[in-house]
């Protein structure tokens, strides 16, 4: 690669620097070099004396930047290298002086410079396996570490994580020196366990596994080294060290002359004002020549300077003036040159290089004209002052001035002409102009200019020649794909190589002036030029028309993925052929969000092509949009002109297009001449770096200049588009998100639009429809007969008896007397409002409410400590269970009990919402935290019920957020509930507490991690993404408010106004003591964890809402300015090193630390495609038949095997919903009741007298199905809104439903055959019923008590009874009964009037076993249409607090019952069959006159042999869908007749008034104090554990190979063996099962491509054999991750003690114990420091294995050790258990991107002190732990040195001995590459501890 370097002036000696001799410095030293400058003076105000150049003692590479912003702090320089290398390490390239280039040939793609410092990480597994190095590095659950426990860091996932699969050989013995018992086997990393099993079958006849030629691969990899050292060479050799430009003029300052410095502008004499004629001292007011705008000159005199321009005293360079000033010092500036060859009207240039910028060009051209009409002529006189002549309003000068005049007015219209020339293409521009020289030519005939500036025209008017389209639809996406991307990609080119040749930004630069393109926008005419936020390229509009407008493109998914697709090869075509500016247009469209964003498109894309866009496109265009993330003040900006790779090499230099646009000048206000002047001369120096640079690049030999010849078709159409892309008004990027919502329209997180005002269907009595009939017991929330009583009409004289039924568990109503009344209902008859109240207060049963004034309503439950203790309790039997499937699990009831008194089982007999769906699940307790690492305040929470003094322990009180405000949630969540649980009122906690608390303090204590995570799940029910933003921003800056607030309330005691507490806009003083500063930062701690969980978990947020990108983009800024420069004061303020001090300084590291985080997760995900979580397959409709094997049977064998094969269908499909996608579910039917007042009732709702035989039992799926959405005029169905993997699931229980349809109604089959069948189908809804027992809910004794089932019913059960009460099914109603006969021995059935008279009354003992079954989604579906229609939006108590149990209870049903079914065990042991078929079966079935003929013919048979002529299947439940089915009419009718009413009035009132209510925004406090002055896993595609798989069903694409072979022992090649992940098989067995914990995995080298593993503890070993050399490695490395990871799996973790200290993260350890260092670690080493310091050969004497394992043991069983046990009498084995300990670390202790700084820091500096201080800033980056860990060992083998001529141990031998274990664990690329770097390195750090540790 190439790099240009430049000189600057005043610049320290740099530490990290490369050697001169080759000039080589990495780009993280770069930029830190350039925050060290002592960059005191603007470059406007150098001021030279003599015509030398100071020159660098080292090299830079030029940062445009570095000319605007010269105050950096120490903050910036320390760590924001760190931020940028971490953008920039995916990107690779050359930056110089504001120039981008690329240099490398093997990557059509354009890249930036990757710095060194990072490009080992990607080598390190753990950016393969990102998901559990975060879970190690983050640790968020602290509370379970504190507590000891290892769960915190279990990855739930991990033990079925596929980490490696593939085919190896496997020696039969671990010892095998030849490798001649070599034989093949399959083997699986999966978590932490290795499975090895044998060849499937197939595969029998093979021996073993040939390897690879690795002498050919070796070679090849040798010749790609050989190559890319070449490379090397030749960029070091290409590389020099460039001198600053050439001052613009060099001239000494004398006393009587003007004169210009190099580096400024102007510099003026200030003496020359006394020249001035005294006659001008009297200002005339005149306009000339003002047409179109008022021009006026207030100064009528050549004397120089303007009375408008102002100086700099101390330099007398121009500071500042008006644009009639600037024009006059252009003309009338006295400079003169000091040498004789000088340029006299350098000045003037200087200033007409900036007029764009200025002010309006063309206001500048009307001054001149003036002035050119103003000044004549007349004979020289003597003293030569300039007269006003008062007739003709003129002013008379001297020839001489007149003579400069003309020539000054002539230099005008030429620089424009040359370096503004497309000012010419304007017409206003070009007119004032020409007006010019007709003014010149009364001073100067003007003729050969006039025809040069014609000629400038017309040359640039031929650009764009050609007839103007009429719509981009003449360029249609048929006629594009029609065409060649190559040749297409060479139409592009040959264009904007034209406007390149002709009209480029480096030839006019105005056209990089935001401010000039805004007054005006010629510059739409040139394609170079765009930005896609603003102004889109002409070729992105014609792609984005092409995805969202074109009429066979943009209406399907596939086609639009097909076009986009062909315009990311026509972009990968301009890359290979240099066109960067072709490439960049089609990139910034594609990476947009508006196309990013399409889901469903970008899951039909190449997965290639999506990695390509991650890995080479993103990091591109995110590199153009730096600059909008950071503050201006607080960073040194770069700029860059980028070029794509292979300039010289790929593609000749000529034919480059490259990008400036990089270099735009922004718009800035106010504006001064000395601001202007450093742009310019920035983008003239970055033009300049480009010049050198190209003209530095020579085409390769074999490169010829080949111009490939573009279509003149396709040319035509493309100008034709740039002409009407250029006569149209701007497309922006809020046109283009307009056009991508129409085609992928987004519906999820929108009813936080109508939480507000949206009417609850429980309220308005619209549910009716989704109140459906249960053909069998179930669970269900609220009572149907009380609900049935809400609806109100006709039904609501109600029995009392139902009423006191419905009502029989909530005898803990509250006690109002209001509530008196309204519970007292008259005799014989309940109104609505009774049943209501019921349902509404039903979650209210046994809680008790703590209020916080009027904004936070908390609650607890009653008897909460009992109730926990019995919840983990009930919860880890729930575990087990679900894990063996045998035993039945009892609910955990009780958290929603009644009164407080009561007893548990009282409590748990009564509770009517299961606690297993309302509390939070397994999952979620995962990030359960009661301590948080934002504000913690000491005793803040605690509640003294009572003025004495504490008395006994707290009483610790379990909390929840019941409802509260906007503000206060998100207060809550950025403040945790420790500052308003003090603020409860007492009088609402004194009757909670039982007599036997004695306890004068509560605490009250709120799970601060999983209210974190259920609001974020849940935010955008109540809160659009904008608002939750904009309310963080607000705390970030209002934090000092806030801080001193809460200082200010814990000194009052008594009481105090709640209302504005904290206060978050009062004013900040200017000086805060350090608690106030201590509470800030840590206020701000909780805002960054906030944002960064919403960014890093939550990013599909931003997908559709652009303003919640650009708020977030000015969060970012105010973050950057707050982090980088105003957090730092803080501590200059504090002074001292008290522990409060250092404190701050801790959270101010953390802050950096989570802003860097935050802005690279931010980054990371903008720029890549949306993708769902899952693959979700369509199920295409092929056939209505039935395989054989798959037909029902009444075989005991064949049923419990039908079972099991349909529900491993079920449930793979099932667990592809994640808890976000149920969630968008539950959004969608909220907002289905938002549209109308019968939005719920917009199905196929049946007829109201539709005949009995045709009556359809409805439920939640058919209404599901059928549901529309009608929102004006269109109307969408809702099943086409949910998640795709929601869609699927509906889809497949249609396709199930079908299955047994198809068999059951057969009409070609026998009456006995359907009996047959009819009886499978029973015993099949009878076991699985049976099965589901398990995961009831609670107690079936209490059933019958409470009146509700506990009964979770299957997807299996489900499918099975709505197709047995089908219409269909109901005409064989002869054959049902004679099944049903059948069980009983043929006793005759009296009554059929529900499916569970069908039924045998017992489960044959066959059936008895067999695990649990996946719950019905159905079943799911209608929990979530309860809690979104019966539990109101707003807190019934205040209207004003959103009712966060609402969102709650929806987050907790859906995470429960997924992670429910993700924990049960899959036990598939019966007889299989594939049941893939039903993916394609034909919904449609058979006619409905041949089932009738079929039913009435057996019916006849039935008849004769005496059976009842008619039998009513099932009455009961027709008769309740008829009761259903006329109340939902009823309902309808009227609230149509509502809705039509409604319309009226607002059309008589002349108003609009929508269906929908209008969008109310949450009102969230803000500030503007602040705001107002700123503005996975690399793994094989993993196979699921079940036999059923998707990909298995649309295509399997097998790899070649022939079976049958007739040699029993060939060997064969990886090419002829199929992919070892196809069979993965859960039935089949390994044969040998090793659990990697406490193994070691090492290559073998005798035996080529071969590793071995070997336990730790034993002798056993196992020698395998890889396919090659790489693959060896990687096995080695991913197995040895595994190894060092086993906390991640849950399975050993249970095995683990709590204490555990070897081999878990260091991190966990030292919070887990509140200590710097691990206290045990502490320990060893101050022993040894007591009396082992003499010890010869201390560390470099081993220990006994048996008795390291037996310290190790002691050590993890206690977590610590006594320094008296006799295991540690021999110091050796402490100082062994150090060096294990690091060896066990599971990651290394410095990171590999630390270790390359440290080789490369080490390389170039030879100064002891620079290497230190570099040592020190690299040191800066390790992890806090990792750092005080370092520091402490590095401190105590300091000591260990100092007594090296006892022990025999010096720096050089401790160092070769513990230095290697710094990076224990590294990636195998460090560890080649940096061998032994770290003995060097840790040698220097025990020789210089105290200069590098600051000590």
């Amino acid at each position: 690669m190439k790099k240009i370097w430049a000189r600057k002036d005043k610049a320290r000696p740099l530490d990290e620097t490369s050697d001169l001799g080759n000039g080589e410095v990495s780009d993280a030293a770069q930029y830190r070099s350039l925050h060290r400058l002592s960059s005191t003076r603007s470059l406007a105000s150098f001021v030279r004396s003599d015509n030398s150049r100071r020159r660098l003692d080292q090299p830079f590479k030029l940062l445009n930047g570095d000319l605007e912003d010269d105050n950096v702090s120490l903050i910036q320089e320390k760590d924001e290298d760190k931020d940028l290398g971490s953008l920039d390490q995916r990107t690779k390239g050359t930056s110089l002086g504001g120039t981008t280039l690329s240099s490398n040939t093997n990557t059509p793609n354009p890249k930036f410079y990757k710095s060194s410092s990072f490009s080992s990480s990607s080598s390190h597994l753990a950016n393969s396996l990102k998901r559990n190095k975060a879970s190690t590095e983050k640790l968020a659950d602290q509370s379970e570490i504190s507590r000891g426990s290892l769960n915190s860091l279990v990855q739930p996932q991990w033990d079925g994580d596929l980490i490696k699969v593939g085919w190896l050989n496997r020696s039969s013995s671990g010892n095998d020196e030849n490798g001649d018992n070599m034989r093949l086997c399959r083997a699986e990393v999966r978590g932490s366990f290795l499975s090895v099993y044998k060849p499937p079958p197939e595969l029998a006849s093979i021996k073993a596994l040939k390897l690879s030629r690795a002498g050919d691969q070796d070679s090849e990899n040798g010749l790609k080294g050989k190559e890319s050292s070449e490379r090397k060479d030749n960029n070091a050799s290409e590389r020099s060290v460039v001198e600053d430009s050439e001052p613009l003029l060099n001239h000494a300052v004398s006393s009587d002359s003007l004169s210009v410095d190099g580096s400024s502008l102007t510099t003026l004499n200030m003496q020359s004002r006394s020249n001035r004629s005294p006659s001008t001292n009297k200002s005339v007011s005149i306009s000339l020549n003002s047409e179109a705008s008022s021009v006026f000159l207030t100064y009528f005199s050549s004397g120089f300077p303007h009375p408008d321009v102002t100086f700099d005293s101390r330099t007398g360079t121009i500071l500042n003036s008006t644009l009639e000033g600037l024009c006059h010092s252009i003309l009338f500036n006295t400079y003169e040159s000091e040498s004789e060859d000088g340029d006299a009207d350098l000045l003037s240039k200087n200033l007409l290089g900036i007029l764009p910028l200025f002010d309006d060009i063309l206001l500048a051209i009307k001054y001149f004209v003036v002035y050119s009409d103003t000044f004549t002529k007349s004979k020289p006189r003597d003293d030569n002052r300039t007269l006003m002549d008062e007739d003709v309003r003129q002013v008379i000068t001297s020839t001489e001035n007149a003579a400069i005049l003309a020539r000054r007015l002539m230099l005008v219209v030429t620089y424009i002409r040359d370096t503004f020339s497309g000012a010419l293409l304007e017409d206003a521009i070009f007119k004032a102009i020409w007006d010019l020289m007709l003014s010149i030519d009364s001073h100067q005939n003007s003729d050969e200019l006039k025809k040069s500036i014609h000629r400038k025209q017309q040359q640039l008017l031929r650009l764009s020649d050609g007839p103007l389209t009429e719509s981009v639809n003449a360029f249609s996406g048929d006629y594009f794909m029609g065409c060649d991307p190559v040749l297409m990609a060479h139409s592009i080119r040959s264009i904007h190589l034209e406007y390149r040749n002709t009209w480029s930004p480096q030839s006019d630069p105005s056209l990089l002036m935001e401010s000039n393109n805004e007054n005006h926008p010629y510059h739409r005419k040139n394609p170079l030029v765009f930005s896609f936020d603003k102004d889109i390229h002409y070729v992105s509009e014609l792609l984005t028309q092409h995805l969202f407008v074109d009429v066979v493109y943009s209406k399907s998914a596939a086609k639009r993925a097909k076009i986009l697709t062909r315009w990311i090869e026509v972009a990968s075509a301009l890359d290979s052929i240099g066109d960067m500016v072709g490439w960049l247009a089609i990139a910034t469209a594609v990476c947009s969000l508006p196309v990013l964003r399409l889901k469903e498109t970008w899951a039909l894309v190449d997965a290639n092509i999506i990695d390509d866009l991650s890995a080479n496109w993103s990091p591109v265009v995110s590199e153009l949009d730096r600059r909008s993330l950071i503050n201006a003040h607080s960073h040194r900006s770069t700029y860059h002109v980028i070029v794509p790779q292979g300039m010289g090499t790929s593609y000749p230099k000529e034919s480059v297009i490259p990008h400036f646009g990089d270099l735009l000048i922004k718009k800035a206000s106010p504006v001064s001449v000395q601001q202007c002047e450093k742009r310019r001369r920035r983008l003239d120096v970055s033009f300049q770096k480009w010049e050198e640079y190209w003209a530095s690049i020579s085409n390769s030999e074999p490169l010829r200049v080949i111009i490939e010849p573009e279509s003149p078709a396709i040319v035509k159409q493309l100008k034709a588009m740039l002409k009407l892309h250029s006569s149209k008004e701007p497309s922006n990027i809020e046109r283009v998100m307009t056009l991508s919502l129409q085609v992928e329209p987004s519906f999820a997180g929108q009813f936080h639009e109508f939480h507000n005002t949206s009417r609850s269907p429980l309220f308005l009595g619209s549910y009716a429809s989704v109140i459906f009939p249960s053909p069998l017991d179930k669970y269900q929330i609220y009572d149907q007969s009380a609900l049935i009583g809400a609806i109100g009409g006709n039904e609501n004289s109600k029995s009392i008896a139902v009423y006191d039924n419905s009502l029989s568990n909530q005898s803990n109503v509250v006690k109002s007397d209001e509530n008196k009344d309204v519970l007292a209902p008259a005799a014989g008859y309940l109104g609505r409002t009774q049943f209501l109240k019921s349902i509404r207060d039903l979650f209210n049963i046994g809680s008790s409410d703590f209020h916080v004034g009027d904004e936070i309503v908390f609650k607890t439950m009653s008897d909460a400590e009992a109730l926990n203790d019995l919840q983990d309790n009930e919860k880890e039997n729930e575990r087990e269970n679900l894990r063996s499937g045998t035993t039945h699990v009892r609910g955990l009831e009780g958290v929603d009990g009644t009164s407080k008194r009561d007893s548990l089982s009282t409590m748990r007999s009564r509770s009517r919402p299961s606690s297993i769906l309302f509390t939070e699940s397994i999952n979620t307790k995962r990030f359960s935290s009661y301590s948080s690492s934002g504000l913690n305040l000491d005793d803040i929470g605690m509640l003294n019920l009572t003025s004495s003094k504490r008395q006994a322990e707290p009483h610790s009180v379990e909390i929840l957020t019941k409802s509260a405000t906007l503000d206060r949630l998100i207060d809550l969540l950025v403040l945790t509930s420790s500052i308003f649980a003090a603020e409860i009122k007492k009088d609402d906690v004194i009757p909670y507490l039982s007599s036997d608390v004695v306890s004068n303090v509560v605490n009250l204590r709120m799970d601060n991690g999983v209210y974190t995570v259920t609001f974020f799940a849940t935010y955008r029910g109540f809160c659009s993404t904008s608002s939750l933003l904009k309310g963080l921003m607000a705390r970030f800056v209002g934090a000092q408010s806030a801080a001193q607030s809460i200082s200010l309330r814990k000194s009052i005691s008594g009481a105090f106004k709640m209302s504005g507490y904290p206060q978050w806009q009062s004013k900040r003083d200017a000086k805060s003591d350090v608690i106030i500063q201590k509470y800030t930062l840590q206020i701000r701690i909780g805002v960054l964890e906030a944002l960064l969980i919403l960014v890093r978990d939550h990013f599909d947020h931003f997908a559709s809402d652009l303003e919640a990108k650009r708020i977030f983009t000015e969060v970012l800024r105010i973050i950057d300015h707050e982090a980088v420069l105003s957090s730092r004061n803080f501590l200059d303020q504090s002074g001292g090193k008290s522990e409060d001090s250092v404190q701050v300084e801790l959270y101010h590291e953390k802050i950096l630390l989570l802003y860097k985080k935050l802005r690279r997760s931010y980054i990371r995900q903008s720029y890549k495609p949306l993708l769902p979580s899952v693959a979700i397959p369509q199920f295409p409709e092929s056939s209505s038949i039935v395989p054989l094997d798959a037909l029902l049977s009444d075989n005991s064998s064949k049923i419990k095997g039908f079972i099991s094969s349909i529900d491993s269908i079920i449930h793979e499909v099932f667990i592809q919903a994640s808890t976000n996608d149920w969630l968008d579910t539950f959004d969608a039917l909220e907002m289905q009741a938002t549209y109308s007042l019968t939005g719920l009732s917009q199905y196929q709702m049946q007829k109201l007298k539709v005949p009995e035989d045709e009556l359809a039992i409805s439920n939640v799926f058919s209404w599901i199905s059928s549901l529309v959405a009608i929102k004006g005029a269109d109307r969408v169905k809702v099943l086409n809104v949910l998640p795709s993997s929601v869609r699927s699931i509906i889809d497949l229980y249609s396709k199930l439903k079908t299955y047994f349809s198809l068999q059951l109604c057969d009409p070609n089959i026998t009456r006995d055959e359907r009996v047959k069948r009819m009886r499978a189908a029973l015993l099949m809804l009878t076991v699985t019923r049976s099965r589901m027992k398990v995961l009831d809910l609670f107690d079936p004794e209490d059933a019958q008590e409470i009146g509700v089932s506990p009964h979770v019913p299957s997807l299996l059960e489900s499918v099975i009874v709505n197709t047995i009460i089908s219409p269909e099914s109901r005409l064989f109603a002869h054959s049902w009964v004679a099944a049903a006969e059948s069980f009983n021995g043929g006793e005759y059935l009296t009554a059929v009037g529900s499916l569970q008279d069908l039924l045998p009354a017992e489960i044959p003992t066959e059936f008895t076993s067999g695990s649990t079954l996946t719950a019905c989604p159905g079943w799911l579906l209608e929990r979530l249409v309860e809690i979104a229609y019966y539990i109101p939006n707003m807190s019934v108590e205040n209207t004003n607090l959103i009712n966060f149990d609402k969102r709650r209870f929806a987050y907790n049903c859906v995470s429960n019952i997924v992670d429910m079914v993700a924990l049960q065990n899959r036990d598939y042991s019966d007889d299989t069959v594939d049941f893939s078929f039903v993916f394609g079966l034909n919904p449609e079935g058979y006619g409905k006159k041949l089932l009738v003929e079929a039913a009435s013919r057996e019916s006849k048979e039935y008849i004769k042999e005496g059976a009842y002529k008619y039998i009513r299947l099932f009455g009961t439940l027709l008769d309740e869908e008829l009761k259903i089915l006329s109340r939902e009419h009823a309902k309808k009718v009227f609230l149509s007749k509502q809705e039509v009413e409604k319309d009226r009035l607002g059309r008589q009132m002349s108003t609009y008034r929508p269906v929908r209510p209008a969008k109310v925004t949450p009102q969230i406090s803000s500030s503007t104090t602040l705001a107002s002055t700123l503005r996975k896993k690399s793994t094989v595609s993993t196979p699921t554990n079940n036999k059923f798989r998707f990909s298995g069903l649309i295509s399997r694409a097998a790899k070649p190979f022939t079976f049958g072979s007739t040699n029993p022992e060939q060997v064969v090649t990886i090419d002829e063996l199929p992919d070892a992940a196809d069979f993965s098989d859960i039935k089949q067995k390994p044969f040998l099962h090793v659990c990697l914990k406490n193994h070691l995995v090492f290559p073998v080298y005798h035996i080529p491509s071969s590793f071995k593993i070997t336990s730790a503890n034993s002798d056993i070993t196992y020698l395998f054999q890889a396919i090659d050399e790489k693959d060896r490695e990687d096995w080695i490395t991913k197995s040895s991750y595994s190894a060092k990871h086993w906390f991640f799996s849950k399975a050993l973790v249970a095995h683990a003690p709590p204490t555990q200290v070897f081999g878990v993260p260091l991190e966990y350890i030292c919070v887990r114990e509140g200590s710097l260092v691990p206290l045990v670690l502490e320990k060893l080493m101050t022993e040894i420091e007591m009396r082992g310091l003499e010890e010869v050969g201390i560390y470099r004497k081993s220990a006994s294995l048996t008795v390291l394992n037996s310290i190790k043991a002691e050590i993890d069983a206690h977590g610590d050790l006594s320094m008296e046990n006799h295991l540690v009498l021999d110091i050796n084995n402490a100082a062994a258990c150090i060096k294990v300990f690091l060896r066990e670390l599971p990651d290394p202790l410095v990171p590999d991107e630390l270790v390359v700084r440290f080789a490369e820091a080490r390389k170039r500096i030879s100064d002891v002190d620079e290497k230190c201080f570099s040592y020190t800033r690299i040191l800066e980056s390790l992890p806090f732990h990792n750092y005080q860990f370092l520091k402490r060992l590095i401190s105590h083998l300091r000591k260990v040195d100092e007594y090296k001529e006892f022990s025999k141990m010096n720096a050089s031998n401790l160092a070769t001995i513990l230095g290697a274990t710094f990076t224990e664990g590294s990636g195998p690329d460090i560890t080649r590459q940096y061998f032994g770097v770290m003995s060097f390195v840790c040698e220097d750090m025990i020789n210089h501890y105290e200069a590098i540790f600051k000590v």
